[in-house]
This record gives C-alpha cells, structure tokens and sequence, in this order.
C-alpha cells in the first residue's frame, strides 16, 4: 500500500513543480520509535539485496536531435519517456506490507555509490546538495511503483537547482520502499519513502545516464530599423546550446513574399548573449529563424518595410566559343547616390574579363581604370567627385562587363553578386539595403 498524508501545506519535503515529472524531492525515512537503535536487524539478508534494474527510452516529443542514454539535450520544451525494463529486484523491503518500487536519484556528476543501504549511497559525492535536501538526498518518482517516468524541460528545475542556467545533471534507477502521497489542494506530490532508514536500497550507478536541460533560445531587444536607410535591424540572442558550452547559432533572415531574398548578418559569428546586427536587400517582412547544433530553435518576424534600397541587375546573356560577350548591369531605384562598391563573380573557365564599357554619363569618373579582375572576382569602386549625389532613372544601364568566351557550347557562367565580397551603395545620408539580381552567359 502507499502511505498518504493529506495536508494543507507541507514546505519542508518538497517542492513543487508545473509537472510530476523528473521532479526531485527529498526522501523520507521511516523509523517506529519501538525500532530505534535496531536498524541491524533489518540489514538486507543475503540474496535479497535490491536491484534497481536499467532502463530505456520510449515516446520523444522533441525539437532536439540529440536523445539518447549516453547524453541527453533538451530543449526548453522537450519530453522523453524513460521506461524502466523491469528487471529489478525488490525482495530486500524491510516491511512486506508496504509497495516498494523505482525512482531516479539525482546527481552533478556519474555517481559511484551502489548500496548496499541508504546511509552508504547518501555518502555519494555526486549527488546534488545545493540546495541541500531536507532529507538525505533528492529522489524523483511519478507516482507509480514501476520506474517508468517522464523527463521533460520546462525550465523548472535548472530554475530551482542552478539559477536559471542550462545544466547536465545525471539520473540513477534507485530503489525504495514505499512511496509518500501528499495532498495539498489540488496538487498531489510523491516521495521516496525508506522503511527502518534503508537497511536495503540499491542505487543502479552502471544504469545511470546523464541529461543536459537547455534554455529557451529567445531574442530581445528587437530593433527593425537601426539606420537611416531602415535596411539594418538587430536583437539579442541568448539561451539554448550556446549559453551551456559557448558555440554559434545559425540564423537565417527570409523575406516572407521571396524566400530567396535574404539578409546578411553583419556583427559576425552569434553567440549567447551577443547583439545580432544584420541588413535586408529589400523592404518587406522578415521570417528569423534561431537554431543551436542540437536543433533547438527559435523564430519570429520583423518588419522591415521602412528599407530604402538599389537594386542591380546583372543580364542574362550568350555568345559563342571564341566569342566575345557584354553584360549590361542596370539599375533600379539608383537615386541620390555618391559612391558605389561591387564584387561580381565569374567562371574563369568559361569566360575571361577583358574589360568594362558603356558607361552611364550621369556617373561622372566611372570609367575602365575603376573595373579589376583578379581570378574569378571583378572588383569595382566608383565615387561621385565632391560627394555630389547622382540618379538615374529604373531600367538605366550603369555599364556593361565584356568578356572573351574560352570555354565549349553549352557551357554556363554566372556572371553573380559575390556572396563573400563587398557590394555597398551609399546615398547622400547612408548605406543603402543592396539587392543583386544576377545573371549569366550560356555558350
């Protein structure tokens, strides 16, 4: 049977968390006064000693991609059954009237203490003790006798246990011999109760499995609009992996109408804590999706609609081996604008840059001399003389790239945007959002 107790308020023993789940709670002993100085009485006879079995997973409901009995991540939100395998051995409960059953003890580190009773595992020095017990030590069961439990990261134990922040804690099948209900109002609590202060108590250490309780990944400080252009927005990311060992996050900036129009992040590698500064190409709303190495995540949208941007365009065009080929770049939304900075790709295989021409006159300087090319790369950088802002109007060319055709029919080269290189264009007042559009030349 299960002793119960039903009360009103009962701080001491226990905590309370939103779940029974993987909750600790500090055990109990038992002990009648009549007993008292005769524990060796009940000290376990030979071939009863308890066995708290192994265990394994059942059901996970997770976005973690790393749950498995060697470590287990969770993410804020994440659940996982552990089944026990029902190879346990109860025999050694001292008092035969009582249901005895299978809890999880609860550890900083692998815990090295078997039994053979409760005083000598409470001597483990791994097991957690801040904040310390009422008891002898934190024990979790859910309320039946059998083992199986469920793990689960609302956040409320590293709360609880560690202030708030992630944390690896190890678990141990451990036995005991009764199981303490308590009442408070709607909410029902269990402890691990041992009878005759655990004559007969084994904690399974070679079953012990560890479990790292991640944060929720948040972002904060969301700000869509940080320069004059409105093209530049920013937030702090904090929680998940990297606020436990320190790594990167990936982020991805979508635009919700084109996905394959994206932002750049601009304040380098992500970590924990870090500010996230990044630039869109193009007005619009923006899906930013947070996600650690376990795949924990976050998302959420900003509005960056108030960007002013330019748009380039690189032409699609074809030639034929032994040829020669201009590319027209034009232009959109070109206005009020004093200095340009492109990089454009190119397969060398295909194509070799034999120069620039066709230049806008409204661009005054821009001129050959102002077009480089370095392997695979052209490099271009053109100021308007005494800052003085030029316009041109949507659809204009601003100039064209030529090339010599070297490679065989049927070949492509792109003729891109450099995704690694500086493409910049600066108004009279800022930065401005870049979007390229690139081109090609089939052979």
């Amino acid at each position: 049977m299960m002793k119960r107790l039903s009360i009103l308020l009962f701080p001491a023993l226990f905590f309370a968390l939103s779940l029974q789940a993987q909750t600790p709670r500090s055990t109990l002993t038992f002990m009648p006064p009549q007993m008292q100085g005769l524990e060796s009485t009940f000290a376990c006879p030979v071939g009863q000693q308890n066995f708290a079995g192994t265990v394994s997973l059942g059901t996970i409901t997770a976005q973690s991609n790393d749950v498995d009995l060697d470590t287990m991540y969770l993410c804020f939100g994440d659940m996982v059954d552990i089944l026990h395998n029902g190879d346990a051995n109860l025999s050694g409960d001292p008092d035969p009237t009582t249901a005895p059953g299978i809890g999880y003890a609860f550890y900083n580190c692998p815990p090295i203490v078997m039994g053979p009773d409760l005083p000598n595992i409470a001597t483990d020095p791994c097991l957690v003790m801040n904040p310390p017990p009422p008891g002898d030590f934190w024990v979790a069961t859910e309320g039946n006798l059998n083992g199986d439990i469920l793990f689960f990261n609302d956040g409320s134990l590293i709360n609880f246990f560690n202030g708030g922040a992630p944390a690896l804690y190890w678990w141990a099948p451990i036995t005991f011999d009764s199981l303490f209900t308590t009442i408070i109002g709607a909410d029902t609590t269990y402890q691990a109760l041992y009878e005759m202060n655990g004559p007969c108590v084994n904690a399974n250490v070679n079953a012990a499995f560890a479990v790292v309780y991640l944060t929720a990944i948040d972002a904060t400080n969301i700000n869509n609009n940080s320069g004059a252009s409105g093209c530049e927005g920013s937030f702090t990311v904090q929680g998940g992996l990297p606020e436990f060992d320190g790594g990167a996050y990936n982020i991805t900036i979508v635009n919700d109408a084109d996905p394959g129009i994206t932002g750049t992040i601009t304040s380098g590698v992500p970590n924990h804590g870090d500010v996230v500064t990044f630039t869109v190409p193009v007005p619009g709303l923006y899906n930013i999706t947070i996600e650690d190495g376990k795949s924990c995540g976050a998302a959420f949208q900003m509005d960056m609609s108030a960007c002013v941007n330019v748009t380039l365009e690189i032409a699609n065009d074809q030639g034929i081996p032994g040829g020669t080929v201009c590319v027209p770049v034009t232009a959109t939304d070109f206005t009020d604008i004093v200095s340009m900075q492109l990089a454009i790709n190119f397969d060398p295989g295909i194509l070799s840059f034999t120069g620039a021409q066709n230049f806008n006159a409204a661009l005054p300087g821009l001129d050959a001399p102002d077009f480089n090319a370095a392997g695979n790369l052209i490099i271009s950088s053109w100021v308007s003389p005494g800052l003085t802002p030029v316009s041109v109007p949507d659809g204009a060319v601003l100039f064209e790239l030529c090339f010599d055709i070297v490679g065989n029919l049927g070949d492509v080269s792109p003729v891109a945007f450099s995704p690694t290189g500086v493409n910049e264009i600066t108004s009279a007042t800022d930065l401005l959002g870049f979007n390229g559009i690139d081109g090609s030349v089939t052979v």
